[in-house]
């Protein structure tokens, strides 16, 4: 996916309201320069997660105000953990499984601390109970099943804590519906925000569901020029991939891989570019996927 003017306006006015509290204008001036440098000289094949990692290198005139991003990865695996019965039940109820474990796991995608200020549990709940009526795109769902049942092999690439118990659901449901496909998984590799890494998959036990690996890199999404060798080229042998997330497609979209995209629109450019409502829900094929132009 291109480098938008509406991502770059936002990542800049992200950090400018990160140092606000800096008193010398002269220094943050100067950061923002540093900011602009990056985007500047960043290659055009580049994508804003990698551009949003560089940015994160530099040193701010006040030091960045962060979360506990490891407590609340706990905290948010440890939730969905306990209502991983609950859920795992009430997709065996339905007429269709496997399409609600697919929406259901999209949902997920809702426990993201880069594309959000806040995340707020009574929206994860209420999401959560909106799946019954929520849909998936039918000529979509049908090619992926033909395609499932037709491949050897599904690389499954993660994206948030928590989010990740909800993947791990629908991978089961996968392997009950299409046994003789080899799904793996892959994490970032390196703590990013609260995205999932190798720590997340041991904690809510996906390594004993599915064979496990990483991006190799701690970088948002999963770009292909910066991911680990060994990742490009489990991506390249996958017969087809699942991409959860709007970093994932961000890095990936325009590739030609056989990839699905499973996220939910979180902010405005992606709602316009989608032509979807906030928190609404995307599964799309990379190859047939056309995107509107914003405003």
């Amino acid at each position: 996916m291109n480098i938008s003017s509406r991502c770059i306006l936002c990542l800049l006015n992200k950090e400018e309201a990160g140092i606000r509290a800096c008193l010398d204008e002269h220094q943050k001036a100067e950061y923002l320069k540093d900011v602009m440098r990056i985007m500047l000289e960043a290659d055009p094949a580049d994508t804003m997660p990698w551009i949003s990692d560089q940015i994160r290198q530099l040193q701010p005139p006040v030091p960045r105000s962060l979360p506990d991003y490891a407590k609340i990865k706990t905290y948010f695996n440890t939730i969905l953990l306990e209502m991983e019965p609950m859920l795992k039940n009430a997709i065996e109820q339905e007429f269709d499984p496997l399409s609600y474990a697919l929406r259901l796991a999209r949902c997920g995608n809702y426990i993201d601390f880069g594309a959000m200020d806040h995340v707020d549990e009574d929206i994860l709940h209420s999401l959560l109970k909106q799946v019954k009526e929520e849909t998936l795109d039918a000529s979509v769902y049908q090619r992926f099943l033909s395609q499932a049942a037709n491949s050897s092999s599904l690389l499954y690439l993660c994206d948030n804590c928590g989010e990740i118990v909800l993947d791990k659901l629908l991978i089961l449901q996968l392997q009950k519906h299409f046994p003789h496909l080899q799904i793996a998984v892959m994490v970032r590799g390196g703590e990013v925000l609260n995205d999932a890494t190798m720590r997340d998959v041991r904690q809510i036990h996906l390594d004993e569901v599915c064979t496990c690996t990483s991006s190799q890199v701690p970088l948002a999404g999963c770009d292909l020029r910066h991911i680990g060798e060994d990742a490009r080229a489990l991506l390249a042998s996958s017969d087809m991939i699942i991409a959860k997330g709007q970093a994932n497609f961000e890095s990936l979209y325009g590739c030609g891989l056989p990839i699905y995209y499973l996220l939910l629109c979180k902010c405005d450019y992606f709602c316009e570019r989608f032509q979807m409502h906030h928190l609404k829900g995307i599964f799309a094929y990379e190859k047939t996927l056309e995107i509107f132009s914003a405003k």
